[in-house]
């Protein structure tokens, strides 16, 4: 479940977060015309900020990194964090170049 507090009712459900996202943002879309058809202003929280600038938080289940690396899409295994640290230099370096 996600939320827009500012919006108060503005509710979306779906079964990843991915998902339940977009169905905020169109929910959202709908919370917004829905105040400029019956002319009231937004609330100053959600008003249009410079350079369309936003925060999204949304709680997640507290895992490792190992964890989280070896989850990703190359499902690489780490065996301990040296291997990790190891990775993550070599992976840093090629941004470097």
């Amino acid at each position: 479940m996600a939320e827009i507090p500012e919006l108060p009712g503005c509710r979306a459900w779906a079964e990843t977060a991915s998902e339940t996202l977009a169905e905020l943002s169109a929910v959202a879309e709908q919370f917004i015309l829905s105040y400029k058809d019956r002319g009231k202003p937004l609330p100053a929280a959600i008003a249009p900020s410079p350079a369309g600038k936003g925060r999204i938080s949304a709680p997640t289940p507290r895992r490792s990194v190992l964890d989280i690396l070896n989850s990703g899409p190359d499902k690489r295994l780490f065996q301990n964090a040296e291997e990790v640290k190891e990775y993550l230099t070599e992976e840093k370096s090629s941004w470097d170049r």
